[in-house]
């Protein structure tokens, strides 16, 4: 069983090769294979894995229209509800914005279906320098009205000739090689100035930078200006309170509980002089002149002067009574 499927898958693998080589073999000395060489250089196309003379998809050639245009980024590309699984979407989009493509009228672009050669020709000469063409073209074949026009621009300008029947047919699907020759000529009549170059959107404006949240850098606020407020204490959870001006106040003693009421101004009291010059640095007071003492006597100096105590003279002596 198992020798079965390595010679089946061996099998696989050699189809798949003699299918690329004849892929190859068929691009070398292909009357296209100028243009098909040019689009593999620039990654459109594989070598080896596609037929040159297969019909090219709507994504396919909106992916060489997109390459030869440089792959513009724009800010207002159309999306289609059916391109969002693409891979290509953004070419798609892209080049339906620049070359004015509005899809079908269900709002779809149906990027895997063939193109026809009318189609292509239709994307490219209606975007071209020159004028409407009313002149009746010479192919043999009748010419779809709605792409009439766009098919006049584009052989006025060399950008198809037909077929050597003479015919063009327009409702034909395009092959690979055909579009690659078309779109890629296309290119070079632009860069020649034959026709101008489609107008291009200006890219999508770039959103100022925002920083990281998981960077971990925090971004600097600046210091709001100096004012004269209440800042809380980070420490005490108590808010501080700004020093007020000097005033003549009484401000409360902390340690007390009771307000410390400052000394008044000295006032001009009258010196008198230490009578004993002991430098006792209080003031002396004299003497209080005389005056009745507390026993309301009269204070008397003492006749001799010894003592220092005043003398209280003697009642008057009373007689003795008669006798009886």
């Amino acid at each position: 069983m198992r020798k079965r499927f390595l010679a089946i898958v061996l099998a696989m693998l050699m189809l798949f090769a003699s299918f690329g080589a004849a892929f190859a073999a068929v691009v070398g000395g292909h009357w296209a294979e100028s243009a098909l060489r040019h689009f593999e250089n620039a990654g459109v196309l594989t070598s080896g894995s596609y037929d040159p003379d297969a019909p090219a998809t709507r994504e396919l050639v909106a992916i060489m229209i997109d390459s030869e245009l440089g792959n513009p980024a724009i800010s207002n590309q159309i999306f289609f509800s059916d391109t969002a699984s693409s891979s290509h979407s953004i070419q798609i989009g892209v080049v339906a914005s620049i070359l004015g493509l509005a899809g079908y009228p269900d709002g779809t672009f149906r990027p895997q279906n063939p193109i026809t050669r009318g189609e292509v020709a239709t994307m490219l000469g209606n975007k071209n320098s020159l004028t409407q063409v009313n002149s009746t073209l010479s192919f043999k074949d009748t010419i779809p009205a709605w792409c009439l026009n766009g098919v006049s621009k584009a052989f006025k300008v060399g950008l198809i000739v037909g077929y050597p029947d003479g015919t063009f047919r327009a409702a034909q699907s395009i092959t690979i090689a055909e579009a690659a020759t078309i779109i890629s000529k296309w290119r070079l009549l632009i860069n020649q100035g034959v026709i101008n170059a489609p107008l291009i959107p200006d890219p999508p404006a770039q959103l100022p930078s925002i920083p990281n949240p998981n960077s971990g850098t925090i971004p600097s606020i600046p210091n709001p200006p100096a004012q004269n407020v209440s800042i809380p204490d980070p420490d005490s959870g108590v808010p501080s309170i700004p020093t007020p001006p000097a005033q003549n106040v009484s401000i409360p003693d902390p340690y007390s509980g009771a307000p410390v009421i400052p000394a008044p101004p000295a006032q001009n009291f009258y010196s008198i002089p230490d009578p004993d010059n002991n430098n006792s640095g209080t003031p002396s007071i004299p003497a209080p002149p005389a005056s009745y003492s507390s026993s309301n006597l009269m204070v008397i100096p003492e006749p001799d002067g010894n003592s220092g105590v005043p003398a209280i003279p003697a009642p008057p002596a009373i007689p003795n009574p008669p006798t009886v």
